[in-house]
């Protein structure tokens, strides 16, 4: 499991815990190390539609963008993201939004990166701490899932809410063995919203990983995993407990019936505002 530690500055990091649940619904959490251990950050590898996307929603993603982009592989790494926009740069005569179009590059990349644990370092001691300046003032509810892929392999994917202290972005994590995490920014513009959670695989053969995604006072679904640009409404509030606010608590969970989404809600019945995990509903696949 994993779960939000708050230290001095109301700074929110990622931690993590092992343990067992019974049959009969009892939960027993393992034993954990006394000393908490953050892990080696690392240049990351990006993908080329996630700098589209993320341009186009600066309204960047133009004839210039493209000369970049389009020369790359659709996973590069900073040194050939870095040599294409030299290029760029050395062009300036003729492309007045060179180094425009060079800094929105390097500002997107700033939001992806790779850390890594060794292994000696106890699973309960694992710590994912801010590391750029978007999240600088923590790194909040992170959802992870054991996301299945058409041909049958998995990996574990989880969104979470990056605080620089003023401003929110949504970002994603990649892992396959909790010990080597990727992050990279979730664009577009349903993107900058709290409560973002992922299906645990692709929806009708979708390419890229469905969301489900909660938009204040309402919650939807989009059908991208790093590109949230498109949202369909399904549910509002109906009470006077969920008036303020109505969000999903996780990952949906597939049923016979469909697909059961737990909520909570924020609303002005008490004295003061509160979450309450009241209830659940079904959403359908198309």
């Amino acid at each position: 499991m994993s779960f939000r530690g708050v230290g001095e500055g109301h700074r929110s990091s990622i931690s993590f815990r092992t343990g067992l649940v019974s049959a009969d619904g009892q939960i027993f959490l393992d034993p954990r190390e006394p000393f908490p251990m953050v892990g080696t950050a690392r240049d990351a590898l990006f993908h080329r539609d996630v700098f589209h996307a993320r341009l186009k929603a600066m309204g960047q993603d133009g004839e210039s963008a493209a000369y970049v982009l389009d020369e790359l592989p659709i996973v590069f790494s900073i040194d050939e993201l870095e040599a294409r926009l030299e290029i760029l740069i050395s062009e300036f005569d003729t492309r007045q939004d060179a180094h425009t179009i060079a800094r929105h590059h390097r500002s997107i990349a700033a939001c992806s990166y790779g850390v890594r644990f060794d292994d000696t370092i106890d699973f309960s001691e694992r710590v994912l701490w801010p590391v750029m300046s978007a999240e600088a003032h923590g790194m909040e509810d992170a959802r992870f899932v054991l996301f299945t892929e058409s041909d049958g392999t998995t990996t574990y994917l989880a969104t979470y809410t990056a605080f620089d202290g003023v401003h929110i972005s949504q970002q994603l994590l990649r892992t396959d063995d909790f010990l080597s995490f990727d992050a990279s920014p979730v664009v577009g513009a349903a993107a900058p919203n709290k409560g973002l959670a992922l299906f645990p695989r692709r929806i009708n053969g979708n390419t890229s990983h469905s969301l489900a995604t909660t938009v204040r006072r309402t919650r939807s679904v989009s059908q991208t995993r790093s590109a949230l640009g498109h949202a369909v409404t399904f549910q509002i509030p109906e009470w006077d407990w969920e008036v303020i606010q109505l969000g999903n608590c996780g990952s949906p969970i597939e049923t016979e019936a469909g697909w059961l989404v737990l909520t909570h809600a924020v609303g002005r019945c008490a004295p003061t505002a509160s979450v309450r995990f009241s209830w659940t509903s079904t959403i359908r696949p198309r």
